[in-house]
């Protein structure tokens, strides 16, 4: 996408994000988020599960990965 989330882009959902390969993603907008992941929620009660995941080599002018709003749970993936 040209703003957020060029391989994945979760907007107000809670996800869980397994066994994937997310590679060689591009935000091109002016400041955007998660070249590789963004997710953004406002719902702190349920974490986003992102596990066993191969992320690498995503761009974006802030961040690879974006996850806002909401708590994280990041195991088990290799990022580079």
């Amino acid at each position: 996408t040209p703003w957020a989330g060029g391989g994945i882009c979760c907007d107000w959902t809670v996800p869980t994000i397994t066994n994937n390969i997310i590679a060689g993603n591009e935000v091109t907008a002016t400041f955007g988020y998660g070249g590789g992941i963004f997710c953004y929620a406002d719902d702190p009660g349920y974490p986003i599960i992102i596990d066993g995941n191969i992320i690498m080599n995503n761009s974006a002018d802030i961040a690879g990965m974006s996850i806002t709003g909401v708590v994280a749970q990041i195991t088990n993936n290799l990022i580079k």
